[in-house]
């Protein structure tokens, strides 16, 4: 189903299977700053953030989210309090 959205992903490593029309961004391949670049140049309208894991994850997702990108962050952890406890450790 194409809706005409721009679509891309953040990934490391890049290990999802999607459709063409998502761009896929491996973290492997750049830097937080060239991540960070690309994605406000080119202005997505829904970026999702595969597996953030410290503290230059969440700077990079709150950065670009406050510039207007839209994001979705996907945290995985062992346990609900651990989530939560980096969750809040980023404020």
């Amino acid at each position: 189903m194409n809706l005409g959205k721009i679509v891309k992903t953040v990934e490391s490593p890049r290990d999802m299977i999607l459709p063409n029309e998502i761009t896929q961004i491996s973290k492997t391949y750049a830097t937080s700053e060239e991540v960070h670049d690309l994605l406000l140049l080119s202005r997505p309208d829904f970026t999702i953030f595969d597996e953030m894991r410290d503290t230059a994850d969440f700077q990079l997702y709150i950065d670009l989210r406050l510039a207007g990108v839209g994001m979705v962050g996907v945290v995985h952890a062992t346990s609900p309090h651990r989530c939560d406890s980096e969750v809040h450790r980023q404020d």
